[in-house]
């Protein structure tokens, strides 16, 4: 097992082979600056990693996240850091053993993912900007989008128990046969939803922000509406087995 201990300017290309282990952890920020990090193996991240000055990570492996850790950026170091989860790359989730209640990961890089992202079982939040366009699975678990402007790009395939929407903008573009989302919660930023056929929405929590979009929506299943502003060019169809329930002292746009 290799361990990558990352400290302030490291001007290094690291590349973790296939077949090769490694992690990142211990107390203290990690720091990979105007670098290449490549993945063709297996990497977990069990700390705070920032990239900066151009920082460049790749993964072409399994990239595990621990309860806790995060990929974010230096701001002090200079903007375009990326993380790019190639094709035949997976991004996952793990439980730290060590933690007495589950907590959530964070992804503060701009994301380019073509390949699958995995969040089951557990939370993942998105802080950058990016797009998704792998398969996204989150069985039991929950993708938190918390600023920025992703993209659920029309190659993707989703497998989500819930997705939050707390800032920023997630624009959804997944053809509906691929679109298995049983929740969404808006509680603040913008959920576009624009895919080209009408998408099938099985539960829907308004409480603040604003749920838009060109797609037609039909309802199969709940939505509570508590506050934020529905809107869009698209029908809103509640189909007769579906229900929306309006609550609040606020108005409801």
């Amino acid at each position: 097992i290799y361990t990558l201990s990352l400290h302030d300017a490291l001007p290094i290309s690291i590349h973790l082979g296939a077949g090769g282990t490694g992690s990142i952890e211990g107390v203290g920020d990690k720091r990979l600056l105007g670098a290449q990090l490549t993945n063709d193996g297996t990497l977990t991240i069990d700390a705070l990693l920032l990239a900066g000055d151009g920082a460049q990570i790749g993964n072409r492996g399994q990239l595990i996240l621990v309860d806790g850790a995060a990929i974010g950026e230096d701001t002090a170091a200079g903007g375009g850091a990326s993380l790019h989860n190639d094709v035949d790359g997976r991004i996952s989730r793990a439980a730290d053993p060590q933690a007495s209640e589950p907590r959530t990961a964070e992804i503060g890089l701009a994301l380019e993912s073509e390949g699958a992202l995995d969040a089951s079982n557990s939370e993942l939040d998105f802080t950058a900007s990016g797009v998704l366009a792998g398969a996204t699975t989150a069985t039991s678990g929950a993708l938190r989008f918390r600023g920025g402007h992703y993209t659920l790009a029309p190659g993707a395939e989703l497998l989500i128990s819930r997705v939050l929407i707390e800032s920023g903008e997630l624009q959804v573009l997944v053809a509906p046969e691929a679109h298995q989302v049983f929740s969404y919660e808006i509680s603040g930023g913008t959920l576009a939803l624009d895919t080209a056929a009408e998408l099938p929405l099985f539960g829907v929590n308004l409480s603040g922000g604003t749920l838009t979009g060109q797609a037609d929506l039909a309802l199969q299943g709940t939505m509570l509406w508590t506050g934020g502003t529905l809107t869009g060019t698209g029908a809103f169809t509640v189909r007769p087995s579906a229900s929306l329930t309006l609550e609040g002292a606020g108005d409801h746009e």
